[in-house]
């Protein structure tokens, strides 16, 4: 999504910690769960994600196959409230901004 639309996404793990987001997922990164295709994404995702901010646990959630961004929407600010009120199970993760040297920035 990032590449295509030649922007960066910037994940905010506070974003999600507020909206009380994935808290089974991080519960099992934090027992060292992991998929085998995680592995792999974080090698083919290595080049364009800025990590260097991130909490271990929300990277390797952000990689993980079954968690690494399905169901990702970019919303213009002014229509995030009426969205978030219309789609109650939706939750704001963080900022589309200009490019940067990464696609996505965590942290």
């Amino acid at each position: 999504m990032a590449r295509a639309a030649e922007c960066r996404i910037d994940a905010d793990e506070q974003h999600a910690e507020r909206d009380g987001a994935y808290a089974d997922e991080r519960e099992a990164s934090c027992a060292q769960t992991r998929t085998g295709g995680a592995e792999r994404n974080e090698a083919y995702l290595s080049a364009h994600v800025d990590s260097t901010g991130a909490d271990p646990s929300d990277l390797a959630l952000a990689l993980d196959p079954q968690t690494s961004g399905g169901l990702l929407l970019a919303v213009p600010p002014d229509v995030l409230a009426d969205y978030l009120s219309a789609i109650p199970e939706a939750i704001e993760i963080g900022v589309v901004e200009a490019a940067g040297d990464k696609q996505i920035r965590l942290g």
